[in-house]
């Protein structure tokens, strides 16, 4: 089955108005203990199925997959573009399904470099949403006092809340007590200065995801619409929220299709009228985005790349190679053409 990262390079090739110096690159790699990379496989297994350490090493995984990301835009480039005319990547984006949605939450709130961000049934809310999955899977620190001790029992412990303090966008903002219904505007102002000044954010839900169920992010989600429509304009932020119904715990096509054409609108330097406040980029900067997923592996994320400043001649094909202690594969050619037509091309199609 077709990837995302080729749906995305070949709706920028063929985007109308795309200018052929600029290109795009994907670069895959699996999420921390999955795929390649796994090494205790019941660290992947939920309450239900019998870990006792679901939460924290649900929680581990993808934060390591986050900290990857920043890992890797640090040092791709240097294995990729290694000559002294080699064209400039200058901006960041992410993007990731379920764990990698999780994921991207996290590099959006953590890496400056990175300017925008696609989550697909991801959730900014890691202490609500592990509290409505502990009530559905009837754990004891849950049902013996319905909820109210959950958050420092054995299940969900004092130091894990500390680490999502520093980590997980809504403990981030608010900490450990619940979103107030009114925040404070000024209040939070300088807080998503510093971690979101400038993003755009396209956030994907199923209607009836019950893993990831967009109540769960729902709250926080709508803090950052209000944000960027009313009291934050000054921020330059995007947010558009998307609720799919009759969708599950699933990357719908729909969803797809949102998400190629945010990455194609990003390129592009467009901004949707939906009322939200916007920043417009210019189509001539680069981007990288991490982390996406194939279809048929939610694991996987892909880098994906715009450079600007392309060379008539330049080309990269498709590779991989070992980095970091993990295989990243190059999966997208890129080309810096006029009028010659399409030459992305997947290792993976």
């Amino acid at each position: 089955m077709e990837n995302v990262a080729s749906r995305c390079i070949q709706a920028w090739n063929q985007h109308a108005g795309a200018d052929r110096t600029v290109g795009l690159i994907a670069a895959a790699f699996d999420q921390r203990n999955h795929g390649s990379r796994e090494v205790h496989a019941p660290a992947n297994e939920s309450w239900r199925d019998g870990n006792e350490t679901h939460a924290q090493d649900m929680f581990s995984i993808f934060h390591g997959t986050a900290m990857d990301t920043s890992l890797l835009i640090d040092h791709l480039p240097s294995y990729i573009f290694n000559t002294p005319d080699s064209p400039p990547i200058e901006q960041h984006l992410v993007l990731g399904i379920s764990l990698g949605g999780h994921a991207a939450w996290q590099v959006l709130f953590s890496d400056p470099r990175v300017t925008a961000g696609i989550v697909i049934i991801g959730c900014p809310d890691y202490a609500r949403m592990m509290s409505d999955r502990a009530r559905l899977s009837k754990r004891p620190t849950y049902t013996a006092t319905q909820g109210a001790t959950f958050h420092g029992s054995r299940d969900f412990p004092p130091a894990l809340i500390a680490s999502l303090g520093s980590r997980d966008p809504k403990a981030i903002v608010f900490g450990p007590a619940d979103i107030e219904p009114a925040p404070s505007q000024e209040g939070y102002k300088a807080i998503l200065d510093r971690k979101i000044h400038g993003k755009r954010i396209l956030v994907c839900s199923g209607a009836d995801d019950k893993l990831v169920p967009y109540h769960c992010s729902e709250p926080f989600t709508r803090f950052l619409k209000a944000a960027a429509a009313a009291w934050y304009p000054e921020g330059s932020l995007y947010v558009e929220d998307n609720v799919y119904p009759g969708v599950g715990h699933a990357f719908s096509e729909d969803m797809l299709n949102d998400a190629v054409r945010f990455v194609n609108d990003t390129l592009a330097g467009k901004s949707e009228e939906t009322g939200l406040a916007s920043r417009r980029y210019s189509w001539v900067r680069g981007y990288c985005t991490s982390p996406m997923s194939r279809y048929n592996r939610p694991w996987v994320f892909t880098l994906l790349w715009s450079i600007s400043h392309l060379p008539r001649s330049f080309s990269f094909l498709a590779d991989s190679f070992l980095l970091c202690g993990f295989v990243i594969e190059v999966t997208i050619t890129c080309t810096g053409i006029q009028g010659d037509g399409d030459k992305s091309k997947s290792d993976h199609d």
